[in-house]
């Protein structure tokens, strides 16, 4: 697994059925092994929490901002 719990992290697609648009961010936290996954939680511009969701690793890359 290349991330740890409360790694910042930025989507790199659009995921439709939960409207989130490449490019939100979110914190990792929960790492899953079986799947390799994570559950992040996402935030809006304003720092306000969007969701939670199950990821895959391909989905996301580490926040730079």
């Amino acid at each position: 697994m290349k991330y740890k719990q409360f790694d910042v992290v930025v989507l790199t697609e659009d995921i439709e059925e939960y409207d989130l648009k490449e490019g939100t961010v979110g914190t990792i936290v929960d790492v899953y092994t079986k799947p390799e996954g994570y559950e992040i939680e996402f935030f809006d511009e304003n720092g306000k929490e969007i969701m939670n969701i199950g990821i895959l690793e391909s989905q996301i890359l580490p926040y730079k901002g």
